[in-house]
């Protein structure tokens, strides 16, 4: 028997928590710019959230019925709701992830899964880097992957650890920040 990884392990409540702590006494060190862009990223944070709240809800309507899937009043399947809530998680912790590395008191941050599969998968999938461009999604034991079924030639190009891996890495990268 497979154990599934539904990310049930994951929650932002407290990093959002510790991540508001964090930079209030910033203020002062902070441009405006750079405060309000600090406040985004706690924003972000709780889209993030919302959105991997609702994947897990998707993950394991599709673990049930990989193939069908009521259509909501949206005319999208469960498993394309699921991979719409997948790519838009990436662009919000990517804005997130551009924010905090500019930021002086996160200039190492670094979540490369969440910036490559935006980067290489999503937004320019034809750069030299990715050149798999075939639209397609794969709900396997390790969660959601974006790109995960490859025709040939694509194979040995960059790979979706998965969603969940990679928003623990994104969680572990803020953390570190958080650590200072």
């Amino acid at each position: 028997m497979v154990d599934y990884d539904f990310g049930d392990d994951i929650s932002f409540d407290s990093l959002i928590s510790r991540y508001e702590a964090f930079i209030r006494p910033l203020e002062p060190q902070l441009t405006p710019v750079q405060w309000q862009l600090a406040w985004e990223v706690r924003s972000r944070l709780k889209e993030v959230r919302y959105l991997l709240n609702r994947i897990r809800v998707l993950h394991r309507a599709v673990n049930v019925d990989p193939i069908g899937g009521a259509s909501d009043v949206h005319g999208l399947s469960s498993m394309e709701e699921l991979w719409l809530h997948c790519e838009a998680l990436y662009h919000f912790a990517f804005r997130a992830y551009k924010i905090l590395e500019k930021m002086p008191f996160a200039r190492q941050f670094k979540a490369p899964g969440v910036r490559d599969v935006r980067n290489h998968l999503i937004e320019h999938p034809t750069g030299e880097s990715s050149g798999v461009v075939d639209r397609t999604f794969l709900v396997d034991w390790q969660g959601p992957k974006v790109k995960g079924v490859r025709v040939q030639g694509t194979v040995g190009h960059l790979m979706d650890s998965g969603l969940y891996a990679n928003v623990r890495e994104f969680i572990t990268a803020i953390e570190k920040v958080l650590a200072r």
